[in-house]
């Protein structure tokens, strides 16, 4: 299914992509928790030696979402690492 517009999408990709995080969250055994989403930002949390390769999962992780969606490729994902939560 491609839905035309990224704004009409938005709400199914975030919604899959905490799916398709929890999913490998569970299946991995991995110690991140997923706080909050907002509009089309997900907040987690981990350990500060898995940051890197938690960036690259949750990334990968949302932009698998978005193809279903989506033309495959469309989006990309920024994730950033911060110490703390900022606005």
């Amino acid at each position: 299914m491609i839905i035309k517009t990224i704004q009409e999408a938005n709400a199914s990709i975030l919604k899959l992509a905490l799916i398709y995080l929890q999913e490998r969250i569970d299946r991995e055994n991995l110690d991140v928790i997923i706080h909050l989403p907002i509009h089309d930002e997900i907040l987690s949390s981990c350990h500060k030696d898995f940051a890197t390769t938690w960036k690259k999962i949750q990334g990968e992780e949302m932009v698998r979402a978005a193809d279903v969606f989506l033309e495959p490729g469309l989006l990309g994902a920024d994730t950033d690492i911060l110490e703390v939560w900022t606005k």
